[in-house]
């Protein structure tokens, strides 16, 4: 019976910062030993981190006017959803994601050499993508029955499992869907202009 005409905008804030992340791995593991490794420049690095910041800032800003204009309103209707996730943990969780979720990797975001240095943009990837593991519990455990209120571990370790077995499957067939077609355009001119290094790289 919960409703919120935010709530699509929250989602998509949320799963764009996932794509982003995945994007940044799977970059970076093509332009380790793939055709891109003379392509990618510190800038395309650059840029999507920047993109990350972006979204993490916009899932921060979704979720605090969310939870504002449902603490305003006060309305029997919607206060539901916040509190079935107060107590036994969750509230710890709440927490938990404010801060990791919003605050750390915001500041380290805001630093460009963690951006432009492949090794330190690829850690954040994979903390943020384990990060919105947690938020996607956070998200959809509260509302089934009997754990409303209540963090239970081995829900989370079923939620865990779940995400990583349907998403072990997808990426199995992403990567191999991805060894049949040519990475780079062939004699596209667009691809030199988008890959082209330029003096900024090296400075």
């Amino acid at each position: 019976e919960w409703f919120s005409t935010i709530y699509g905008a929250w989602l998509m804030g949320g799963y764009a910062l996932t794509f982003v992340s995945f994007a940044v791995l799977v970059l970076s593991w093509l332009a380790d030993e793939g055709p891109l490794a003379e392509k990618i420049s510190i800038r395309t690095y650059h840029h999507l981190g920047n993109f990350m910041l972006g979204f993490t800032i916009f899932w921060s800003y979704i979720s605090f006017s969310q939870f504002l204009l449902i603490w305003n309103a006060n309305l029997p209707e919607e206060i539901g959803f916040y509190l079935h996730r107060q107590g036994n943990g969750l509230n710890i969780l709440t927490v938990f994601l404010m801060v990791f979720h919003f605050v750390l990797p915001l500041f380290v975001l805001l630093i460009r050499r963690n951006k432009t240095e492949i090794q330190t943009l690829r850690k954040i990837a994979y903390y943020v993508i384990a990060v919105r593991v947690l938020d996607f519990y956070w998200n959809l455990v509260p509302a089934w029955e009997h754990h409303q209120g209540v963090f239970n571990v081995t829900t989370f370790i079923l939620v865990v499992a779940a995400s990583f077995g349907l998403g072990g499957v997808w990426l199995w067939v992403f990567l191999n869907e991805l060894k049949k077609r040519p990475i780079l355009p062939i004699n596209d001119p667009r691809g030199e202009l988008l890959f082209t290094k330029d003096a900024h790289d090296h400075a």
